[in-house]
């Protein structure tokens, strides 16, 4: 649940990694982090909302959607829609040359990793390239069942294929210092949050952490994630809580007590709102699943 997400996607020999998502069967929000990886959104089935660096993206089946290394994004359910998605994600340092001068490291892959540079988030290519990428993402998605030893030289081939197929849709970043800065202040607020989710943060108190006015805050805030500050931290919790119903033994009114929800009846109900099941139901079926 940590901002930066500490999870490792592949192995050293091999930072390569595809899952496969549902929602609402699996959540109905993820909430926002940042990983070094470079990720792609392929959307097989339905449609979700994806929040990129403050942008609102109505992610749609058969769609590609690009998610720079660094930058904070989201994931939510439509209310009404289901998904079906995949996301590769994979380290720019496993196709980067060793060499001292390397035309692609310098223009396309450290520009990448320093931020300076960026994909657009839903790439606009023409029809015969967009095939072409398309065709790339559905065989990268293909290896994550294979373990064969010389798997990672197809893999690495699709990959350099792939970022031949997004070249022309490679920016430089606008006001770098500027969304820098933005991106570290919201990085530093959410791993603020997550590390205090029992205490009772208002939105005045987190304004004053990210050191704004609550009015200029609170425009910001929902510009930025495209949600409102209460909302996001109402989710944080209710993520947190779902995941330790699922891990733990605690009972769900301890785990809503951990997750600053001190009236259970507001957790039962919030978390029924949220998930469309109670916390204690919703904690059974997770085991009965565990036990099969």
């Amino acid at each position: 649940m940590h901002q930066y997400e500490k999870k490792r996607h592949g192995v050293d020999q091999l930072p390569f990694a595809v899952y496969r998502s549902k929602i609402p069967e699996g959540f109905t929000y993820y909430p926002m982090h940042w990983h070094e990886e470079m990720e792609i959104l392929y959307v097989e089935e339905g449609m979700l909302t994806l929040m990129v660096n403050g942008q609102k993206y109505r992610a749609e089946a058969g769609k590609v959607y690009v998610v720079s290394p660094g930058m904070i994004h989201a994931m939510e359910e439509i209310p009404g829609k289901h998904a079906v998605y995949y996301n590769v994600l994979f380290h720019l340092n496993f196709l980067m040359s060793k060499e001292d001068e390397d035309h692609l490291n310098e223009s396309m892959l450290q520009p990448l990793l320093l931020g300076t540079k960026q994909f657009q988030v839903e790439p606009f290519v023409r029809e015969e390239v967009k095939k072409e990428v398309l065709h790339t993402i559905k065989s990268l998605v293909s290896y994550r069942e294979q373990q064969e030893e010389g798997i990672g030289f197809l893999v690495k081939s699709d990959l350099f294929r792939l970022l031949h197929g997004l070249r022309h849709t490679l920016l430089t970043s606008q006001d770098p210092m500027i969304a820098a800065g933005q991106m570290e202040r919201m990085k530093k607020l959410t791993n603020w949050l997550l590390e205090n989710l029992t205490e009772e943060i208002t939105l005045a108190s987190a304004a004053k952490f990210a050191g704004y006015s609550t009015s200029y805050f609170s425009k910001f805030f929902r510009n930025y994630t495209g949600t409102s500050y209460l909302h996001y931290f109402t989710m944080l919790k209710l993520e947190k809580s779902r995941k330790l119903l699922e891990a733990t033994d605690h009972s769900a009114m301890e785990i809503g007590a951990l997750c600053g929800f001190q009236n259970y009846s507001y957790f039962i109900r919030t978390f029924k709102k949220h998930y469309e099941t109670t916390p204690k139901q919703y904690q059974m079926r997770s085991r009965k699943k565990n036990r099969v």
